[in-house]
């Protein structure tokens, strides 16, 4: 939300799409995050993560951008880092 508490992007991610995050804008996807496979060796023995982040074709604001690539940050964070508990 901006500070006025409108929606600026709305991301979520579907059942069968759990490494893809969309993000919509008035019902349009305009980015997305994704996780990309590492491999199998490095995906079983190490905490490494490889993300790519599409801005499409959209002509957002470079603070918008920045905001999606914050969001990717906390993607890894909440769903892919191990929990230390």
């Amino acid at each position: 939300q901006d500070k006025n508490g409108n929606i600026i992007l709305e991301m979520r991610s579907g059942f069968f799409k759990f490494w893809t995050f969309p993000f919509f804008k008035n019902g349009v996807e305009v980015a997305k995050i994704q996780k990309k496979w590492s491999g199998g060796l490095t995906e079983l023995f190490t905490d490494k993560d490889n993300f790519l982040v599409d801005f499409g074709t959209s002509n957002l604001p470079n603070e918008t951008k920045l905001l999606i690539l914050a969001s990717s940050i906390f993607v890894d964070l909440q769903y892919f880092e191990a929990k230390a508990d």
